[in-house]
């Protein structure tokens, strides 16, 4: 992506933004712009100039910008490239962000109970796309950010008493509700929606907002729960019991990561179970409310080594579970859950937000939009080396920077794909791998990515002190 696309792209994600201003809009497309040449890098660095250096600083303390402002065209961008499709997952998770090193930075408040560490925690809904050859990231649908209070919740609270306070288990609900009535508002039919999320998802609140809306999911089971019984005896009955009794319906293999020394990566055999379920509220909430009803897939390891702990998923889920094809579908929905934590690794490393020296929330969670589309973006040119059907590179990378490419790797074919041009960008940011079974991760891209505009930038600087006379190949 050559200088020219990365401001199209910047102009996209800030057409609609609701800034107040048009001089404020300019300036946070020229932002994005900046950052993305070198994601990393301080504000100094990549603005280059001191005037805009200065000008950038001034933006994210501006109060009359906000982060929820600044994020507002990114994510109504999103919401149109979701239109058209058949199906949409909504990735929900949370991230804690911390700032320590100082005292406490004004509108943070504390993450953990360690002294001097002061943050926020922030809540993201990432859109993907998912077929069933390849993922796409689609982009940031919703982002809730907020600060715990100073004072500790009561040890001795009762379950009446938490109801009465606002609790962080709300944002589960809201951001989806707040989903579907962004999709409404703009007045775009809303594909088939997914949410897919982890064990901190298993919320009976947030099962009845989904159904009242109408969206599907796929969150992983925390809670054994007490389920409308078949059995005419009454007698009582649960919900992991129950996918445990059922018939398996197909196998699988995962990729098991390395998880430290003594824990190499290894790959696990499922079996899958599936059954459908009509959960009943919780006892904190005395039983109160109509029944839930869902399916339940359990994914489970067989012979795991004996020194290692089975691979074990209890997934509810509202999608269909009558065919093997369905189920592992199913399985399918909840890897690729993973992509919020690579997103948040996009944000912590690629991104470098903890790092961030501003002295304020307001212009940390200013910056926080910034580094949310950033790594968006970051995710797709991963996305993009790892696509089944790659287009030509030249689709994606200027005359210039593929010649500069061929001439570190001559053996970079001329007629290459987008796949072997960004294989060589991630090789130029360090990545390597002689067997080529690895795909290069979003990291090494980014790398290779800046180093490639650097050379592109030194390349056309030389060309620009030749004489008119000269001329040079462009490797077309």
């Amino acid at each position: 992506m050559d200088r020219e696309k990365i401001g199209q792209w910047a102009h996209e994600q800030f057409s609609a933004a609701d800034l107040g201003h048009e001089a404020r809009r300019k300036r946070a497309v020229q932002i994005v712009a900046q950052m993305m040449t070198d994601p990393s890098a301080s504000i100094p660095e990549f603005t280059v100039t001191k005037a805009a250096a200065k000008a950038t600083y001034r933006m994210l303390a501006n109060e009359d910008v906000t982060h929820e402002g600044l994020l507002s065209g990114h994510i109504a961008h999103t919401m149109r490239r979701c239109s058209g499709l058949e199906r949409v997952l909504v990735i929900q998770d949370t991230m804690t962000a911390s700032f320590g090193g100082r005292a406490a930075r004004s509108g943070l408040g504390p993450v953990n109970d360690a002294d001097g560490i002061w943050g926020c925690l922030v809540h993201t809904a990432l859109a993907v796309e998912l077929t069933p050859t390849h993922h796409r990231v689609l982009g940031v649908l919703h982002q809730h950010v907020w600060t715990r209070p100073m004072e500790k919740k009561p040890r001795d609270e009762t379950a009446a008493q938490r109801r009465k306070r606002t609790r962080e288990s709300e944002r589960w609900p809201d951001v989806q509700r707040d989903i579907a009535t962004g999709f409404g508002s703009l007045g775009i039919d809303a594909p088939h929606i997914v949410l897919a999320a982890d064990r901190e998802g298993d919320i009976f609140e947030l099962f009845e907002e989904l159904d009242r809306i109408e969206h599907s999911f796929v969150i992983r089971a925390q809670h054994n729960r007490l389920v409308v019984s078949n059995d005419k005896d009454d007698e009582r009955e649960y919900s992991l019991a129950r996918v445990r009794s059922a018939p398996v319906i197909a196998t699988k293999t995962v990729s098991v990561p390395a998880r430290g020394p003594g824990r190499p990566a290894r790959t696990a055999s499922l079996v899958l179970r599936a059954t459908t379920i009509e959960v009943k509220p919780p006892k904190n909430r005395e039983r109160k409310g109509a029944p839930v009803w869902m399916n339940i897939v359990l994914a489970e390891e067989v012979n795991p080594p004996s020194d290692k702990a089975a691979v074990r998923w209890y997934l509810l889920t509202r999608e269909p579970i009558e065919t093997a094809e369905q189920v592992l579908d199913v399985t399918r929905i909840y890897e690729t859950r993973w992509l919020i934590e690579e997103f948040h690794m996009g944000l912590k490393t690629g991104c470098s937000f903890e790092e961030r020296q501003m002295e304020t929330a307001q212009a940390l969670l200013n910056f926080l939009a910034f580094a949310s589309i950033v790594a968006c973006k970051l995710l797709q040119l991963r996305d993009a080396a790892r696509a089944p059907e790659p287009a030509s590179a030249s689709s994606i990378l200027t005359a210039s920077q593929l010649l500069l490419l061929r001439d570190v790797y001559p053996r970079l074919p001329q007629d290459c794909t987008s796949t072997q041009a960004l294989r060589a960008i991630a090789t130029l940011g360090g990545f390597y791998d002689s067997s080529k079974k690895v795909r290069p991760g979003w990291r090494t891209l980014t790398a290779g990515y800046v180093r490639l505009l650097e050379r592109e930038e030194g390349y056309c600087a030389a060309l620009r002190l030749l004489p008119p006379t000269f001329t040079h190949k462009t490797g077309e």
